[in-house]
């Protein structure tokens, strides 16, 4: 059997599979380098690169200064080429081979083999015939690789292919083999777990762990340490501490199981202390708001009862009067008995000492926190009752527009049993009269409203500037005050726009009548238009006088004039007529689109050929005035020179 040897010459392939190679390992991993490459080792590898492909390979002609350089190094370090090439910044053959050839240039100018000078300054050391017979040159990795063969072999294909997936892996060639050998294991478990289930099915029990006796008793040299004797943590024997360790763990474990200890007790005290304090907020924001309802109804019983105490007023003839400063007087003690009473009552709670009445009825003044006296008006409180107050005041009806008699001559000495009721039928009439007003003012609103018309929304409106006719905007104008005060009453009360007052009866009566009579007149205008044209109209009726002849006359003339026009219409009605006419206007459009995208493209292709020319033109003349100027400036500059000679 033949063995092989690694080495001969370097192909083209070889070459860049190398290069590639040295990118990716760097210049120290030479035996990973050499794996790609099935024809060379690591050393021949590393000989390639600094011989021939690396970049730091000097290639120029050799001077004098380097030839006497490299004859000086070669007395000092003879045979060292290595040491000669890394003085010199070049390679070992190159300087072995400049070597020989000065050698040979000194031997044929001093005429001879014979001279001892050229003889001492000879290369020493084995020939070439000392070598082993290889059939050619030997020094492969500092020559020109071979060219690509037009067939590659085989072993070159799968060696190309293969530098090229390794290569071409950039995730890194470990991560991926574990990633392979991590699947494999799955699928192995996941294979062994289904024979044991299907022998399981089968009747046959099989477990993962070997049930061999004997190989229980030997060792797993692979997974255990034989005889291995543990060494105790620790300076002091802690075993004990650790069973009772283990035992508490155990307990707390089973109580847990057992009774349903919950693990997040602190987190659940302070869920409980915050609901807790909420709670408490809560109470005392419901304390603060009963005590504040508490006080306002108090105040609001006795101040009904005041005026249920009150003497009915005798009525007379209506007399109008306005607010004396008694009357004022009076509002004005109201509202000081309402404060004292409010007064009277926070006092009389504060006597339950409670965190909630000593916040309300203390205050702290600057910084210092000093308590105020108890003679203090406690803000807080009134503020609530004033809020309870208005907003049970805004809960009242509205008040209704009629009027009432009002007397001057109040006399609260009288005794409440001498006054008189009023009549029945005078209230009955009074409600009757309310009634009546209110239906009235209903039939003074808007034909809109009353029709229950949806009423627009004032921002949809047309803007009256642009109107041109001065009728038209002042129309406009009511128009849209209109609609802004009917959609501010019975739409959106927050809309803000202006509330047109109800017209008084009187005056709506006059507007309507004034309404009718304008409507009166344009429908006698329209009565005579209509009378004209049924005038006209006539001349081509029958009418109940005439004739028969005169029938017979008339229905011809009908009947010639329907006849044509049916003819017209059946000629401009005809369907083929129109289909071809359609089609041929059609094709002429088309024909004409046609021509006109032609037209178009040649004469913007001609516009771009004209912009090109104006272009080169100009910088033809520019090239060229240039040059007669750089002309007339040499003739000028040699004209000087000759004069000056």
């Amino acid at each position: 059997m033949s063995i092989y040897i690694k080495g001969g010459a370097w192909t083209n392939i070889e070459d860049e599979i190398l290069k590639a190679a040295v990118s990716k390992y760097g210049l120290n991993q030479w035996d990973r380098v050499a794996s790609l490459l099935t024809k060379k080792n690591a050393k021949q590898a590393k000989a390639r690169w600094k011989e021939w492909l690396s970049p730091t390979v000097v290639r120029n002609l050799w001077t004098k200064e380097q030839d006497s350089q490299l004859l000086s190094l070669a007395k000092l370090f003879p045979n060292q080429w290595k040491s000669v090439a890394s003085t010199l910044g070049r390679t070992a053959t190159q300087c072995a081979e400049r070597y020989e050839h000065l050698l040979a240039v000194a031997a044929g100018e001093t005429g001879g083999d014979d001279d001892d000078d050229s003889q001492s300054l000879g290369v020493t050391g084995p020939g070439i015939e000392t070598l082993p017979a290889k059939g050619g040159e030997t020094n492969y990795e500092a020559r020109p690789s071979l060219p690509d063969e037009e067939q590659m072999d085989d072993d070159e294909r799968e060696m190309l292919s293969e530098a090229r997936a390794r290569l071409a892996n950039t995730k890194g060639k470990k991560a991926k083999r574990k990633e392979r050998e991590r699947m494999l294991e799955e699928s192995r478990r996941v294979a062994l777990l289904q024979k044991r289930r299907e022998l399981k099915a089968a009747g046959i029990l099989m477990s993962l762990v070997s049930k061999n006796k004997r190989a229980k008793k030997e060792f797993d040299y692979v997974s255990d340490i034989p005889h291995e004797m543990v060494p105790v943590t620790g300076l002091y024997d802690v075993s004990e501490e650790t069973r009772l360790n283990e035992q508490e763990s155990r307990h707390f474990q089973t109580d847990v199981r057992r009774q349903g200890i919950d693990m997040n007790k602190p987190e659940e005290k302070k869920k409980r202390k915050q609901r807790q304090q909420q709670e408490s907020e809560k109470i005392q924001a419901d304390r603060k708001h009963k005590l504040s309802i508490e006080a306002a109804a108090q105040l609001v019983d006795e101040f009904s009862n005041h005026e249920s105490k009150k003497r009915k007023i005798e009525l007379s003839k209506p007399i109008q009067t306005y607010m004396t400063s008694e009357d004022d007087n009076a509002i004005k003690s109201i509202d000081s008995d309402i404060l004292l009473k409010s007064k009277d009552l926070l006092d009389q709670k504060a006597q339950e000492v409670t965190p909630l009445l000593l916040r309300l009825t203390q205050d702290t003044v600057d910084g210092d926190k000093k308590e105020v006296s108890s003679t203090q008006k406690p803000t807080k409180i009134r503020l609530y009752v004033q809020k309870f107050l208005k907003d049970k005041l805004t809960k009242l009806p509205s008040p209704k527009k009629h009027a009432r008699p009002i007397d001057n001559g109040f006399n609260f000495d009288n005794d409440v049993d001498a006054e008189e009721e009023l009549d029945q039928l005078t209230r009955n009439t009074l409600d009757l009269l309310v009634k009546v007003d209110h239906e009235l003012s209903k039939l003074r609103r808007s034909q809109a409203v009353q029709k229950g018309l949806p009423i627009p929304d004032p921002k949809l409106l047309k803007e009256i500037a642009t109107l041109t006719l001065e009728l038209d905007k002042l129309i406009a104008k009511e128009y849209c005050s209109l609609v802004k005060s009917d959609y501010t009453k019975y739409e959106d009360s927050s809309y803000g726009g202006t509330i047109i007052d109800e017209l008084d009866e009187e005056l709506f009566k006059i507007t309507t009548q004034e309404i009718q009579k304008e409507t009166n007149t344009k429908e006698n205008t329209s009565t005579d238009t209509t009378e004209d044209t049924d005038a006209s109209a006539s001349e081509t009726t029958i009418s109940s006088n005439a004739s028969a002849s005169e029938a017979i006359e008339l229905l011809n003339k009908i009947q010639d004039q329907n006849k044509q026009l049916s003819e017209s219409i059946a000629v401009l009605s005809n369907n083929s007529t129109f289909e071809s006419s359609k089609g041929q206007l059609l094709k002429d459009i088309h024909e004409a689109y046609v021509d006109l995208v032609q037209a178009t493209t040649v004469h913007n292709g001609q516009l771009k050929i004209s912009e090109d020319e104006q272009r080169a033109i100009s910088n033809r003349s520019t090239y060229w005035n240039t040059l007669v100027a750089l002309i007339a400036k040499d003739e000028q500059g040699i004209v000087t020179m000759y004069r000056d000679t």
